[in-house]
């Protein structure tokens, strides 16, 4: 979540009017930071332009358009581009009221891991608030934004 500023600003660079919609991270430890060098892991931020949305043909054909920016970072780097899609349709998102380690805490009601043993999670920040899961115990979950 630390790096929402930056990948906003980097989707702003493609498309000024985007808007976030979600976020998700993988390999988020219960201190709320993510090792992208665990695994094949990555950080993907998903934002809607509005202005570059409109269908062009009627409503039941397939159209895709380039209304979507995808800010991806993994331990390769940063990657921010232009994404195709037929569905152009997203809600806007605050900024998240809680951080990593706040969800993260609040896991503790789904029955997570004392983090000090070295789980991570994969975390995201939805329309209706954030998901948590650890793959490995099949432990999913959501959790309100509510800090």
């Amino acid at each position: 979540m630390a790096y929402l500023p930056k990948a906003r600003k980097l989707a702003k660079q493609v498309y000024p009017d985007v808007v976030l919609t979600e976020f998700d991270v993988c390999g988020v430890g219960a201190n709320g930071t993510s090792n992208l060098t665990l695994a094949n892991f990555e950080a993907s931020y998903y934002f809607l332009s509005r202005s570059h949305s409109a269908r062009t043909l009627p409503i039941g054909i397939d159209e895709n358009r380039p209304c979507w920016v995808y800010v991806e970072v993994d331990k390769k780097g940063v990657t921010a581009r232009k994404v195709e899609r037929d569905e152009c349709k997203g809600k806007a998102r605050p900024n998240p009221k809680c951080t990593m380690r706040q969800v993260w805490k609040m896991s503790d009601s789904l029955g997570s891991p004392d983090g000090k043993k070295g789980a991570v999670a994969h975390i995201s920040y939805l329309r209706d608030g954030w998901s948590f899961d650890i793959d490995r115990l099949d432990l999913t979950g959501s959790i309100l934004d509510e800090c």
